[in-house]
């Protein structure tokens, strides 16, 4: 009886719970590092675009430059989508990463290059001014004659469209690119993140995800708040280094943990699987009613499967179900008629995110039309229908206290 009380298994001890602690903990730091290093290049790039196309030299229209920026978050939210999908059905999650990061990379890249500063410097009595000219790599303005030397604004023409704008064309394309590689990457993180500490137990899980958003706003706060500084200071090329900067470190961080990785094997995609629960459900339900039609009776052949054990289906999705005459189990079914009530939830958070998205957009906008300098009187250059943009340009270099080769910041209203 003495030998029944003897534990077959050894105490599971807390610094040992399981056989590979050190490599889980490598793995959690180094999707938290590169979770980080992300979101900071991420927030570099949205936090400060409207302002980036709306100065010098690429002189952008404010509506234009906003409608940039929300198309860069709509690709993004977008790719979120396909990039899961190719993560659970082609590619798996860790090398789904893998590519989105290139991706990533090889679009950021080409923000540092557009915002290197070219042109020549003027001299005016005691002041200097510096004639803005696009990178070579965007080719010619769009109208050159209304970037003289000195503060100038494109007043008698309001491009509303926005491939008028100047390097329109690149800055789409590299917005897309970027956004592709930034939805791509965020839909499979944190999955994946959690693949390393799915056996770990509970607590673990709830640590990690707990250090997880921390990881997104540490990021966050650094771009919004440094990083942005410094482009608003020195230069967006300096900011946009400092990013592309981030996000190669977080590439390499990212692969050195490819050693203590847990790799969860394809299983394919839960919307094929939603997709094709109710595609069976609907073909069942139009297949036993045409049954009763074709019998003329009330019951058709499968209603004796139906009441197996006097239940009824609940719903037309239970029609999918093996005891119903379906291919699907009865716990994948439930989980897709729980998603109806999933979705109600989720549809509460799009007024917040509506909201949350005016921070880099609208928001900014509205503060460039305040009033920042109480001590001296803010002079305002309107372009009047009786008045020409040669004569505005004239009366904005003689009266503007801002030299344009200052930090400043121009709006085309």
């Amino acid at each position: 009886m003495a030998d029944e009380q003897i534990r077959l298994l050894p105490i599971r001890r807390n610094g040992d719970q399981t056989s590979g602690s050190f490599k889980v903990k490598v793995a959690q730091g180094s999707v938290l590092a590169t979770v980080a290093l992300e979101r900071l290049a991420f927030y570099s790039l949205t936090g400060n675009l409207v302002l980036f196309l709306n100065s010098y030299p690429f002189l952008w229209e404010s509506y234009n430059a906003l409608n940039a920026s929300f198309f860069f978050l709509g690709v993004t939210c977008f790719s979120s989508f396909f990039g899961g999908l190719v993560a659970d059905t082609c590619l798996g999650r860790f090398k789904t990463l893998i590519v989105s990061l290139l991706i990533y990379i090889a679009g950021y890249v080409f923000f540092p290059v557009i915002a290197e500063e070219h042109g020549e410097v003027y001299k005016y009595g005691n002041s200097s001014y510096k004639n803005f000219t696009l990178p070579p790599i965007c080719g010619k303005m769009t109208d050159p004659d209304n970037l003289g030397p000195g503060l100038s604004e494109s007043c008698n023409s309001k491009m509303d469209d926005v491939f008028k704008e100047n390097c329109s064309g690149l800055v789409y394309v590299i917005l897309l690119v970027v956004a592709i590689g930034a939805g791509t990457f965020k839909s499979n993180i944190t999955p994946f993140g959690a693949d390393q500490v799915r056996s770990e137990g509970s607590r673990v899980s709830l640590t990690f995800f707990n250090w997880y958003y921390w990881c997104v706003n540490l990021g966050t706060l650094i771009a919004l708040t440094l990083v942005t500084f410094v482009q608003q200071t020195y230069g967006f090329f300096e900011g946009y280094l400092t990013a592309i900067g981030a996000l190669g470190g977080g590439l390499i961080i990212f692969l050195f943990g490819f050693w203590t990785y847990i790799y969860r094997p394809r299983i394919g995609s839960v919307l094929t699987t939603i997709f094709r629960i109710i595609k069976e459900a609907v073909r069942m339900k139009h297949k036993r009613k045409k049954r009763k039609e074709l019998t003329g009776r009330q019951d058709s052949v499968i209603d004796p499967i139906e009441q197996v054990g006097n239940e009824a289906p609940s719903g037309w999705l239970d029609y999918a179900k093996y005891r119903y005459g379906g291919s699907f189990h009865e716990s994948a079914v439930d989980d897709v008629k729980k998603l109806g009530k999933i979705l109600c939830v989720f549809i509460t958070l799009i007024p917040y995110w509506i909201v949350y998205s005016q921070m880099e957009t609208t928001f900014l906008l509205q503060g460039l039309h305040m009033k920042l300098n109480l001590t001296q009187e803010n002079i305002t250059v309107e372009c009047q229908q009786t008045k020409s943009c040669s004569d505005s340009h004239h009366h904005t270099k003689d009266n503007s206290s801002h030299p344009q080769d200052s930090p400043h910041l121009m709006l085309l209203i």
